[in-house]
């Protein structure tokens, strides 16, 4: 599965290493019209990169280049190389959520899309994949094993006043019908909470230190 969440947590650090380029900046310019990505328009306006950065980045391996374009506000990002074909990202901070759109290496039609959380990725609502010609094949609906959605999970946030910004990861198992939720409660102190997803009761609660990242 492609790693979209490299892209997300990545792009701000790239950016901040990097003089403002005109084409960063550019609005989103209609480059996808009836499910089907215009791969000229996406490479002239986007940015190049070296294959290194491009792997950095995303994770993606490319034998020659990838492509970076995001919009003015950050809030659309599309990806893409050659080989493995190309991701437009759309993030929706209200939600937490990020919609995504695959796109074929050379017609440039739709493959894939869905809805994903920001962090860590569970996959959400119905994913939707489609053959080469752009007709639909399959639909997937993830929310479907869980009774305490993704709505409960976020009144029960709001209730314990837990912001996005403090949120180090949230997950869900259909093996052992869960949701689990690491939060930063202070610069020392993290909390992990596990919350039973076919009744919404808490099953545990664990206060600890803040990991550090290498």
């Amino acid at each position: 599965m492609k790693n979209y969440l490299i892209v997300i947590l990545c792009l701000n650090m790239i950016y901040s290493c990097k003089s403002q380029d005109s084409n960063s900046q550019k609005k989103d310019t209609k480059m996808v019209v009836n499910n089907t990505l215009n791969i000229p328009k996406f490479k002239k306006s986007a940015i190049k990169l070296d294959a290194r950065k491009y792997r950095m980045l995303t994770g993606k391996v490319t034998e020659k280049k990838g492509y970076l374009f995001e919009n003015k506000d950050k809030t659309i990002v599309i990806t893409g190389d050659d080989l493995n074909g190309f991701d437009k990202l759309t993030q929706n901070k209200d939600t937490q959520m990020v919609d995504i759109s695959t796109y074929h290496k050379d017609s440039g039609k739709l493959m894939l899309k869905g809805t994903q959380h920001f962090s860590r990725g569970f996959k959400k609502g119905i994913w939707y994949r489609y053959d080469n010609n752009g007709e639909l094949v399959e639909e997937i609906n993830y929310d479907k094993p869980y009774k305490y959605n993704w709505e409960d999970i976020l009144s029960y946030l709001q209730s314990q006043s837990i912001t996005p910004e403090s949120i180090v990861y949230i997950t869900r198992s259909q093996i052992s019908k869960t949701w689990t939720i690491e939060w930063n409660k202070s610069m020392k102190k993290a909390e992990t909470i596990i919350i039973n997803s076919e009744n919404g009761k808490i099953i545990s609660v664990k206060e600890h230190e803040v990991s550090k990242e290498i």
